[in-house]
């Protein structure tokens, strides 16, 4: 019923003939289970795209290009993937209390009943093209050989990983903060990013979502430079990982959100602060790199001419005074206030 309520649509839109439905709905009998826009693409008499976007419009359900969406990992885990192969669907993110799901046919009540079932939530139709749901399928049932290669094309480093420390957390929410986390490809993926700024000697990491990637760049000596691209279908996976190690609410996407992490590399300690802020293009995310090790810095070592030090050290032995500190980021401020702090610490004040 919901694939003659299809092609009526269609027909109404005056996308295909009557004949044509007439003939389609025929060869379907004989190949019992083929999805009525599949037979149509086959003929020719439509494209995928617009028998999607028609009946997007016709029904007034939104159209969902899987290539460039954000698909939620925690999403994927309430629906499996034979019940995603059977009715061709997949669940995309949460918008409150509902699952949006993307469908090849929005009309199957059964599916929709199915999916809602299963994941215990209302589930929130929208339109799709069928091998567009098909390939997300495919890579989001099985990201690590798909993550593995990715790994492979960008070369990233997969020998060195970031250990998080957690803070004054009991080992219960330890426990549950890693059954929650990611594949381990993706983890790999999040690690050898913080890994590859951290030996570039970055200050921070953008990762900004565009139409059809998602850019990673980092901040050196001042000056951003691009890092590397991934895939737009790894954008989900990867800001979740990172805000699931920040504790960071990973189902709200609609507000801007902070948080900190503190990671070992090698027998290096680091404090990484996150920063989320929604895009039209998913979420963007931001990370400050605060080395502790920097606090230790003395106004020697921190690159001043011998000429410039003696003026600085002059100023900031005085008993008086303000000292204002200025300069794009990543130019220094933060080293050269904990240089200061440091020198005044340890030089003997008089009386």
């Amino acid at each position: 019923m919901a694939v003659k309520k299809i092609g009526e649509l269609l027909v109404e839109a005056g996308l295909i003939s009557e004949a044509q439905l007439l003939e389609v709905l025929e060869e379907r009998k004989k190949a019992s289970g083929l999805h009525i826009g599949s037979i149509l693409v086959k003929k020719g008499y439509a494209t995928e795209i617009d028998i999607a976007q028609t009946l997007s419009f016709q029904l007034n359900i939104p159209f969902v290009d899987i290539s460039t969406a954000t698909i939620d990992p925690e999403a994927i885990k309430l629906i499996n993937e034979k019940l995603a192969k059977k009715y061709l669907l997949i669940p995309l993110y949460f918008e409150g209390k509902n699952l949006l799901v993307a469908m090849a046919d929005p009309l199957n009540l059964n599916a929709i009943s199915d999916v809602s079932f299963s994941a215990g939530l209302k589930i929130k139709p929208c339109m799709a093209t069928t091998s567009d749901i098909a390939n997300a399928i495919r890579i989001h049932y099985h990201l690590s050989q798909p993550i593995e290669d990715l790994i492979v094309d960008l070369k990233l480093k997969s020998d060195k990983y970031v250990e998080v420390l957690h803070e004054g957390d009991s080992e219960r929410d330890i426990v549950e903060q890693v059954k929650k986390s990611s594949a381990p490809p993706i983890i790999k993926i999040v690690d050898s990013i913080i890994v590859h700024a951290a030996e570039s000697r970055a200050s921070d990491i953008h990762l900004e979502p565009q139409e059809k990637w998602v850019k990673v760049r980092i901040r050196v000596d001042g000056l951003m430079r691009e890092a590397m691209q991934l895939p737009k279908w790894v954008q989900g996976s990867v800001v979740s990982r990172i805000k699931l190690m920040a504790k960071m609410d990973i189902v709200e996407r609609r507000i801007s959100q902070d948080g900190r992490i503190k990671v070992r590399l090698g027998d290096n300690n680091l404090d990484l602060r996150i920063s989320t802020l929604p895009t039209h293009y998913g979420e963007t995310v931001v990370m400050r790199m605060l080395d502790p090790k920097t606090a230790m810095i003395s106004l020697n070592n921190i690159g001043l001419l011998q000429q410039d030090l003696e003026r600085v050290v002059d100023i900031v032995e005085r008993p008086q005074g303000v000292i204002l500190v200025t300069g794009p980021t990543g130019s220094g401020k933060t080293s050269t206030l904990y240089a200061m702090i440091e020198h005044i610490k340890r030089a003997r004040v008089s009386n």
